[in-house]
């Protein structure tokens, strides 16, 4: 069996890097023949993944500057001596390493487009894929998570449906979603608070703000009984406004060690994101019978719509409204089941379906 290098190069909490060591182990389980390769730049050095084999990039005292020219130039160089027969490039700016005969043994995990969108807030980033992505055409498979992005990417770069695979991501065996959902259940009956969970990067498309203005007006009604928690990193400017007026019902986590542990004593996850390439924790959250409420943007729509329920952007009485019915046990458990059931779309047996069509 030919040999296949998975070339990682985003960071543990990124769910880019979740969804590539997804596929990796998948295909461990099914007896391929691959290997982990990490391309590390030298001023961040927290992407070792699994079993993985380092590539390191040139250090240059500006961060950006550093980045491009490794993806550009260092990484590409690196990624052609490889002796792997193929190539799972888990990050689109690494297509420059794509000779026309590589290509033709090349699979591109392209997450999303939001460097090109209005949603984009990295202009390096959005250079760099302008740069690299009209390389796709020369690759054997790309590997998307929608149908929505498989079309942006014909719109954009005129890529073969044949070329495309589609390959959501997938998440836990449902015996462990149902132990949560009871466990939930047993807090609504027992009229505890609904503790409901935001978990992103503290980016503008992820919408940081309207998680904290839905919190504070529930801290206007103490009737409400529900209790916001945010797991994000936040910048500085996040950080400030959050002391000068943090809500006494919202929690600020701003690490968590085990990213399966942010949801254990969570109700309820929200996701108001202004953007998506998939939307991981909505599937995490699903996976364990918790009810999401999250905005109803396309990439959501498709994947999530009867799982979940979907809410236009920025109408902060429709999303409470939306909490507070779900602090009803008998709304709950209806909302609980409809997660479970969506979550079973991307079961692991599903997932591991369409490797052959990817990587064979």
């Amino acid at each position: 069996m030919e040999s296949i290098a998975f070339i990682n190069g985003s960071h543990r909490s990124e769910g880019i890097h979740v969804s590539n060591e997804q596929l990796f182990r998948a295909a461990l389980d099914a007896g391929y023949n691959v290997r982990w390769y990490d391309c590390i730049d030298p001023h961040r050095r927290d992407r070792l993944g699994p079993q993985g084999t380092p590539i390191p990039g040139k250090a240059i005292p500006f961060v950006t500057l550093e980045m491009g020219l490794n993806r550009i130039w260092t990484f590409p160089r690196a990624l052609r001596r490889l002796r792997s027969q193929r190539l799972y490039l888990g990050d689109p700016t690494f297509l420059n390493a794509l000779t026309d005969d590589l290509g033709r043994r090349a699979v591109v995990h392209v997450h999303d487009l939001r460097p090109l969108s209005p949603f984009a807030d990295r202009w390096a980033t959005g250079a760099l894929l302008r740069h690299t992505l009209p390389r796709l055409c020369v690759a054997r498979r790309i590997r998307v998570p929608t149908r929505h992005l498989a079309r942006e990417l014909d719109e954009r770069f005129g890529v073969s449906d044949k070329t495309v695979v589609l390959a959501p991501y997938s998440e836990l065996p449902p015996d462990r979603g149902r132990m949560h959902r009871d466990a939930s259940l047993r807090r609504r009956e027992a009229s505890e608070p609904l503790r409901v969970l935001y978990v992103a990067q503290d980016r503008p498309y992820k919408n940081i703000p309207f998680f904290l203005e839905l919190a504070s007006g529930f801290e206007r009604i103490p009737e409400s009984r529900v209790r916001f928690r945010l797991v994000s990193k936040l910048t500085a400017r996040t950080a400030d406004r959050l002391r000068r007026d943090h809500p006494s019902n919202l929690e600020h986590v701003d690490f968590v060690r085990d990213r399966q542990s942010i949801y254990e004593d969570s109700d309820v996850l929200l996701f108001p994101s202004l953007y998506e390439g998939f939307g991981l924790p909505l599937l995490e959250a699903m996976a364990r019978g918790m009810p999401v409420v999250a905005s109803d943007i396309p990439p959501l729509r498709e994947l999530f719509e009867s799982g979940g329920r979907l809410l236009p952007l920025n109408d902060t009485s429709l999303w409470s409204d939306e909490i507070l019915r779900l602090a009803d046990p008998t709304t709950y458990r209806a909302a609980s089941d409809r997660a479970l059931s969506g979550a079973a779309e991307f079961s692991y047996e599903r997932f591991r379906a369409a490797l052959p069509r990817l990587l064979d």
